[in-house]
């Protein structure tokens, strides 16, 4: 890729990174916001429905665009997330190499933590995601949405569930970027 564009070899990782990330955020939301909506569907008039009836009736109310809720700060997210897990991993990937030529397992793993550690800076923009998907927040802006979380939680909000979303983000880096990687290069027979 790099022979047809003038772009640094960073800036084609970051923007990378962010175009996975994108893609991944429009795939992801429909699935994202029915888990979402079945966790949080209220029982209003005293019926226990199953998750299948839960999703049929939420379509019947808002069609399919009741699927996409959350969008926007989804793909921001996902962007971000992902350009900053590329750039991450690759920072590490590149300062290992002044001292190795040939990276380890180890090394690779090591990276993947790196990088998802720093993908954990998205976490408000997470809970902003999270938030705009609650079935009691549909229909409210971005801005609604963010007021609701400072109104209720406080600066704080903005950060709940920092700590797992660390541990998440560094055995998914781990997986798709440093075992991935050892993967791809065991098929191309490198």
């Amino acid at each position: 890729f790099s022979k047809y564009t003038t772009m640094k070899k960073d800036n084609i990782i970051l923007l990378s990174g962010m175009c996975g990330g994108v893609s991944q955020g429009i795939f992801i939301t429909p699935t994202q916001r029915l888990k979402t909506i079945v966790m949080t569907y209220p029982r209003t008039d005293g019926r226990n429905l199953t998750s299948i009836e839960i999703i049929k009736e939420t379509y019947r109310r808002g069609g399919l665009r009741t699927f996409y809720s959350g969008l926007l700060p989804m793909i921001i997210r996902r962007g971000f997330d992902w350009a900053l897990r590329f750039q991450g991993y690759h920072l590490i990937e590149n300062r290992i190499k002044t001292y190795k030529d040939k990276l380890t397992i180890l090394d690779k793993v090591g990276c993947g933590i790196g990088g998802g550690a720093l993908a954990t800076i998205t976490t408000p923009v997470d809970v902003c995601v999270s938030e705009s998907q609650k079935y009691s927040n549909r229909g409210k802006s971005l801005y609604n949405v963010i007021s609701g979380i400072y109104n209720n939680y406080g600066m704080k909000g903005f950060v709940r569930g920092w700590g797992i979303r660390v541990i998440h983000s560094c055995y998914h880096t781990v997986w798709v970027c440093g075992i991935g990687s050892i993967i791809f290069s065991y098929i191309r027979n490198e």
